[in-house]
């Protein structure tokens, strides 16, 4: 039996892909060099520190991108040369990139002298993941097809709990629905990432476009007993949503993450009139999951959420009078980090909620294997969140949090979208069976198969009905970073769309 049990510091370093504008005061001891760094770079964050990201990222990817934020030419890099007319319109209203240099040129030199001279030329990959992990005894695989002609491209799977049915969503705009008493398939406008159930029907998430965007080409739609109507439109890439009554007046509201691009937020639609009147709550692009409950236990419902796009945090909003929320940041993350998943759970059964995050979107500026990525547990110490425990995961898209096993505590699975390929393909899915919730110890187990992981989407569900909690994952075989040919020829061929991992508890 291998088990891993490790604590880390909280973690305070942050780096800058958004707003230069705001100076700060900077301690007198510091040097002219690392002044000029934290000026530049940390002006509304803290900076990254230069090791976490190898010289060639630095200087091919990241800087030359930090440079066209700052006003700084880059022909080669610059993103708008591939924007179509309408795209390219919103991308210069928002001023992406300042048509002036807002950096000296001494500065700016001096700026990229001081990273280059720190960052590693190679972060070695961490081999002693190979041997962590046992096979599990707890979880049988069993891959199923959806569609006949498959397709390696599932976006979305939520199981409803109340009519034990589950519903699908895949790139190629299908819906599969799958119940007790037969299976159904139809089309829709735009792939759909999220399910939302309610007494009403079922309420879509339709992205739009898949891949990153500004353009405002997503929607909302709700199937009923007898047809579906469009709730929402022009939504900037949804990817969560939420229609619920949020102050128990009788009237229902549709909450939003609008994942969006350079441009999003978490928002608040009101039903006025007919017509539903948009309510931002936050204003900042990657919001990509909230949870909404009572928080602070005064009988409104609140929300808190996440946003992994630049500058990473979660938030929650604290319900005040006529639908107005009061936002507050509980934690931040580098944007180096990847923040893609969260739960909101009380893992350490204290009687306040604490939040599990999963680290690890790896398409953006550099595909190289991250040491930081991984899962962490972040205690609620009154209303304080601290980050208590670090489990490193290549790559991690994924996480739930579930007593799977039934012995009184919460344990955690997890997936890896980008995991490291040599030795730490295995751990694209993961189960991490809770040992002692005190010491945050964890034994570590993969599922092993020559059909390798590759899933958007992780949920928990009785899916055979066997009154014990199975995983449901999705394939998705269309990856931006490159992916060794064998294995992403076995994607390509794979006569599979879902892999169960079916509980063997009972």
């Amino acid at each position: 039996m291998n088990s891993f049990s490790k604590k880390s510091p909280f973690v305070f370093i942050s780096f800058l892909f958004f707003a230069f504008s705001c100076k700060s005061d900077l301690p007198t001891e510091m040097s002219a060099e690392e002044k000029n760094y934290i000026t530049y770079c940390g002006n509304c964050h803290l900076p990254a520190d230069p090791k976490d990201l190898t010289k060639d990222v630095w200087a091919n990817s990241v800087l030359p991108e930090m440079g066209l934020r700052m006003g700084i030419p880059n022909k080669k890099a610059d993103r708008r040369e591939k924007l179509a007319p309408d795209e390219l319109a919103i991308f210069n209203r928002l001023n992406i990139y300042p048509s002036e240099p807002i950096i000296e040129e001494k500065d700016w030199l001096a700026l990229k002298e001081y990273i280059l001279n720190r960052a590693p030329e190679k972060i070695p990959v961490d081999s002693t993941r190979a041997t962590r992990s046992k096979t599990s005894p707890q979880f049988r695989r069993q891959d199923l097809y959806v569609e006949q002609d498959y397709g390696a491209s599932m976006t979305s799977i939520e199981f409803d709990n109340q009519k034990k049915e589950l519903w699908m969503g895949n790139f190629k705009n299908q819906i599969f629905h799958w119940t007790k008493k037969g299976n159904r398939s139809f089309e829709v406008e735009s792939p759909v990432v999220d399910f939302h159930f309610t007494d009403e029907g079922t309420v879509f998430t339709h992205i739009g476009k898949l891949f990153p965007g500004n353009l405002p080409k997503g929607n909302l739609s709700l199937l009923g007993q007898t047809q579906k109507t469009i709730l929402l439109d022009k939504l900037r890439r949804p990817v969560h949503s939420e229609y619920v009554d949020l102050n128990t007046d009788g009237k229902k509201e549709i909450v939003v993450a609008e994942f969006g691009h350079d441009i999003g937020g978490l928002v608040l639609f009101v039903k006025k009139k007919g017509q539903y009147e948009r309510k931002p709550l936050l204003e900042l692009p990657g919001a990509i999951k909230f949870y909404i409950e009572d928080i602070n236990g005064d009988g409104l419902k609140d929300i808190i959420a996440m946003f992994a796009q630049g500058d990473e945090s979660i938030w929650q909003f604290i319900q005040k009078e006529n639908l107005t929320f009061e936002p507050k940041r509980l934690l931040r993350f580098p944007p180096h980090y990847g923040s893609s998943d969260f739960v909101f759970i009380d893992f350490d059964k204290d009687g306040r909620k604490d939040i599990i995050s999963a680290h690890g979107d790896n398409a953006d500026y550099s595909y190289i294997p991250k040491l930081y990525h991984g899962i962490r547990i972040h205690l609620n110490r009154n209303g304080i969140y601290e980050e208590s425990f670090f489990y490193p995961i290549y790559g991690s898209t994924k996480v739930v949090a579930a007593d799977f096993d039934e012995d009184g505590d919460i344990d955690l699975a997890g997936t890896a979208f980008f995991p490291e390929y040599t030795k730490g393909l295995k751990e694209s899915f993961i189960y991490l069976e809770n040992k002692n919730t005190k010491t945050f110890e964890f034994e570590s187990q993969v599922v092993p198969s020559e059909k390798p992981i590759r899933s958007l989407c992780l949920e928990k569900a009785d899916f055979d009905g066997d009154g014990d909690l199975d995983l449901v994952l999705g394939l998705f075989g269309v990856t931006p970073p490159p992916v060794p040919n064998n294995i992403k020829k076995q994607w390509d061929e794979a006569k599979y769309d879902i892999s169960v991992m079916l509980n063997q508890l009972k």
